[in-house]
């Protein structure tokens, strides 16, 4: 649902078969605009969606066996990254990013671990680096290479988020932990109460887009 707070109109959004450019799924799971004003939403079975603001339609990233597909029907988060790549974490195809000048997709898993990425963070200043969270803690993948390295293994790693600290990323747990992660000395500490205190964007199924709308899932 969108609302417009100028006239305090509520558009609603829904999956139709019949229509061409409408929402793949019903199902909304993460929300993110990005920096050209235009809306990102990944569904729970219907791959990702994006929604720009001079077209009232939607355009999808669904699940296949091409370099323009995702390798996933589930998107637990999307995020982008200075370059305007578009970073998105399935359910269990690992991490694929969207390059939105080509169309293309990478993809990348790990062999030797879980690929349900629960959340990620394109980190600024750490070009070519990737952190994200899955059931078996947090690590960093390494987009040049493909190599990925184990940070920690805190069972349930569920959330990262920018720490106020430059060079620090905040990761949850479901059991409630929330720790601080030194990029710099790959060191993590408690989380002072001022981090644990911040606002929580990744999970906020909410957005507003460059035109006051609320966007809701």
């Amino acid at each position: 649902a969108v609302y417009n707070e100028a006239d305090s109109e509520v558009m609603l959004y829904r999956h139709s078969p019949e229509k061409m450019g409408s929402l793949s799924h019903n199902t909304v799971r993460r929300m993110m605009r990005d920096a050209q004003g235009g809306m990102w939403l990944g569904t729970y079975y219907g791959g990702t969606n994006y929604w720009h603001p001079s077209r009232n339609r939607f355009r999808s990233l669904r699940s296949g066996n091409t370099d323009t597909d995702l390798n996933d029907h589930i998107v637990n988060a999307i995020r982008e990254d200075d370059d305007g790549l578009i970073w998105i974490g399935t359910n269990s195809g690992g991490i694929n990013c969207y390059d939105p000048k080509t169309g293309s997709i990478r993809k990348y898993a790990d062999p030797q671990s879980f690929n349900d990425v629960i959340s990620l963070y394109p980190c600024p200043g750490t070009k070519d680096v990737i952190y994200y969270c899955n059931m078996g803690g947090l690590s960093k993948l390494d987009s040049r290479t493909g190599r990925v390295t184990r940070l920690c293994e805190t069972p349930y790693a569920n959330m990262i988020l920018p720490a106020k600290a430059e060079g620090k990323i905040i990761l949850w747990t479901l059991g409630g932990r929330c720790s601080l992660y030194s990029i710099a000395d790959d060191s993590f500490e408690p989380a002072p109460p001022d981090e644990i205190l911040s606002p929580l964007p990744e999970y906020a199924l909410s957005e507003k887009d460059q035109y006051g709308c609320v966007w809701t899932g």
